[in-house]
């Protein structure tokens, strides 16, 4: 095929091109004899190959390095191809010369190789440059580059992938933040309010001690006053001290990747009481069913964000503001040395269509109204990569959907 292959936009936009790679001018006359090809391989130990030119500059072919010495690999062969020509011997290797233009990107030029005969891919390349010099590059140094380009980009996509991950667990984080802090919002004013009580209550029986005119019946009744505030205080601030005590422990794994043992029903607990606040402001309960105690040897952080995905995914897409729904977290032992964790609601359900792709990256039908496209794909990464296990999904529209976290109890 001659002339040069007209270049196209890459896959993947690599800005390696022909002319950045190291090469050589090397031409050689169509009428030359082979010896004087084999003594130019000889002189120059580096030349993949040699173009050849006809009499008016244009190429003719190319003799690579590797066909030449074929040609010449037994010594009848060396008398009777030393004396031919150039020309003559480019029959042997047919075809006419693909030349490729010096601004072709890489992997565009390895793309018009692989269309080729298997051999081709060990044979130099013909590049012309824009002064129209010919050039030969060593297809190894091209496959080369381009296996250096897809590493690169491979590299990038990964990183690119560890930022969007570290994104979404702290906007997860963020969510959790905005949820606790509404919920002790609560506990903490009616715990303030008791004790403002309680130091009124105390203010005005002082002030009947001193003026001497109380009864025994107003200081049991302000004392009975103030233990029923005094109570109520303490009640709501345990439960304030609860709900942190929980974040903070739901925050310390979702933000570290570190192993430990821990109890999984605890672990879910801290979950479930950070959630809470969220999922209620959604318009729906959550509920933990408790199992058996089960004991893990694992990554907390990573059942973490996989049971706060796994959640506010239904407090996005289950319910459609329906009353009635709620979503259950239950647990229990599975098959030999795994623990299983389904998270459940009663809502809408999924369509077929949409199971199918429930996983994959970016895939969302919640795009203008807060969905991302990455809460599952994470989960689903989660889940293989981190915990050594896998999740499932069973859904019918009408009847709800079930997420079933199957995972070792040591990772």
């Amino acid at each position: 095929m001659a002339g040069s292959a007209p270049a196209s936009a890459s896959n993947l936009a690599m800005p390696l091109t022909l002319g950045s790679l190291p090469g050589s001018e090397a031409s050689i006359r169509v009428d030359a004899l082979g010896h004087e090809l084999r003594d130019r391989f000889t002189e120059r130990p580096e030349l993949p190959g040699l173009v050849v030119v006809m009499d008016d500059g244009k190429p003719a072919g190319l003799v690579s390095r590797r066909r030449l010495m074929e040609l010449f690999s037994k010594p009848y062969r060396v008398e009777l191809y030393s004396a031919r020509s150039a020309r003559t011997l480019l029959k042997e290797f047919g075809g006419e010369p693909e030349v490729f233009a010096e601004d072709m990107l890489i992997d565009d030029a390895a793309r018009v190789i692989a269309q080729r005969a298997p051999e081709d891919f060990s044979d130099p390349v013909i590049v012309r440059r824009h002064d129209h010099s010919l050039q030969v590059i060593d297809s190894q140094v091209l496959f080369s580059a381009l296996a250096q380009g897809y590493a690169t980009q491979y590299r990038e996509l990964q990183l690119a992938q560890e930022s969007i991950i570290e994104n979404e667990k702290l906007a997860s984080l963020g969510r959790l933040v905005a949820g606790i802090a509404h919920e002790i919002n609560t506990p903490l004013g009616i715990g303030i309010t008791a004790v403002s009580a309680i130091i009124d209550e105390e203010a005005k029986l002082s002030e009947h001690v001193d003026s001497g005119a109380i009864k025994r019946s107003d200081i049991r009744q302000s004392l009975s006053d103030i233990r029923q505030l005094g109570e109520t205080a303490q009640r709501t601030l345990d439960h304030a001290a609860e709900l942190v005590r929980s974040f903070k422990q739901v925050a310390a794994d979702q933000t570290s990747e570190t192993r430990r043992t821990f109890d999984l029903g605890e672990e879910l607990g801290h979950i479930a009481n950070s959630l809470s606040a969220s999922v209620r402001k959604a318009g729906f309960p959550l509920r933990l069913v408790e199992g058996e105690a089960i004991e893990m040897d694992s990554y907390p952080g990573a059942i973490t964000q996989i049971i706060t995905n796994l959640v506010m995914n239904a407090a996005l897409h289950a319910f459609d503001h329906r009353a009635g729904g709620e979503v259950r977290i239950d647990y229990t032992r599975g098959r030999p040395g795994q623990v299983e964790i389904r998270v459940s609601d009663n809502g809408k359900g999924i369509a077929a269509e949409q199971l199918e792709r429930i996983f994959e990256p970016f895939y969302t039908t919640r795009r203008g109204s807060g969905g991302t496209g990455l809460g599952l794909s994470i989960v689903h990464n989660l889940a293989r990569a981190t915990l050594g296990g896998s999740i499932s999904v069973h859904s019918a529209v009408g009847s709800g959907t079930r997420f079933t976290l199957q995972i070792p109890l040591s990772s």
